[in-house]
């Protein structure tokens, strides 16, 4: 079997990082390492790496530099140390059950040439730890399909649920850290590693992800501010990455932001109606890039287009 790194950045997770490495030390294969990267910790988590790490080889402390301020930043770190063919990017309280990572590789058998390999995972909350969750990523197409358009906007899947091979990642640090005072700065991530790629899937369900745990980010995404500024970085960030290839948003793509930004919308004349003209400014912009020939879409730009002739007239 190829060799697997396991990347885990570290931030106050004490609570749950000795069962994330213990669902590590006991998978099927053996040929793998766990990078655990230090990333301003206050509480005992680095010391209960450390320990872990004094117990077995497989498990590796890094400390992340101190402007390093950031879940990516720290991916990022460990990714210039790991010596794996193969990455799996892992968060601190998550798990994995034992025969995950050899279910994953076992697609190599029948599509040597895979170099993307996901599949399901499953939910738990604190108040529920034996109740599960099974959830299929988008695009599920088995065996293998091309990614899914609603990545210009969403994760495809939970982090873990997914190995990517090396040179996919490429040399230069692949995680945005821009986006690291963000939640869900994983959406960027993705749109880059998947765009153009061919993904080939797995049917074991074996990523296990914890849900609202203490400290987590994607709590922070409940806030209005953070969670709008968010969105708009990552459609930023993605849409430069196309333009840097000479290319725009798909049709699907543009209509993907367009309903994701209504959302916000809807949110914002629940209360937040400071944020109103900016986030229908970005509507107008992606129905901009969408189809005469998408129906609803042309409705939509009829709309936000009347509007914004009634505002000019009130004003």
């Amino acid at each position: 079997m190829p060799k697997i790194s396991i990347i885990t950045p570290l931030h106050n997770k004490g609570l749950y990082i000795e069962n994330t490495i213990k669902s590590l030390l006991v998978q099927s294969i053996c040929n793998l390492e766990m990078l655990v990267v230090e990333n301003n910790s206050s509480d005992l988590g680095p010391e209960i790496v450390a320990a872990c790490a004094q117990r077995d080889s497989k498990v590796r402390l890094i400390m992340a530099p101190p402007e390093v301020r950031g879940p990516g930043g720290a991916r990022n770190c460990g990714l210039s140390e790991a010596r794996g063919e193969w990455i799996l990017f892992l968060d601190a309280d998550d798990l994995l059950e034992p025969d995950y990572l050899e279910r994953r590789l076992s697609v190599l058998k029948s599509y040597p040439e895979a170099k993307i390999i996901a599949g399901p995972w499953k939910n738990f909350y604190p108040d529920a730890p034996d109740v599960f969750e099974t959830h299929f990523p988008n695009g599920w197409s088995p065996p293998h399909s091309n990614p899914p358009d609603s990545i210009f906007a969403y994760s495809p899947w939970a982090l873990h649920a997914a190995i990517v091979h090396r040179e996919v990642l490429g040399s230069s640090n692949p995680w945005l850290e821009e986006l690291d005072g963000f939640p869900a700065e994983d959406n960027a991530f993705w749109f880059r590693v998947l765009y153009g790629k061919t993904i080939y899937w797995d049917d074991c369900a074996g990523a296990i992800y914890r849900k609202q745990t203490e400290n987590s980010r994607d709590q922070s995404g409940v806030d209005f501010q953070n969670g709008f500024a968010a969105t708009l970085a990552t459609f930023r960030f993605n849409l430069d990455f196309l333009t840097a290839l000479g290319k725009l948003p798909s049709d699907s793509m543009s209509a993907t932001a367009v309903r994701v930004l209504r959302k916000w919308r809807a949110m914002a004349l629940a209360g937040n109606e400071f944020a109103i003209p900016e986030i229908e400014s970005e509507i107008r912009n992606y129905l901009g890039l969408t189809s005469a020939k998408n129906i609803r879409m042309l409705f939509w730009k009829i709309y936000f287009l009347t509007r914004k002739i009634l505002v000019r007239h009130e004003n």
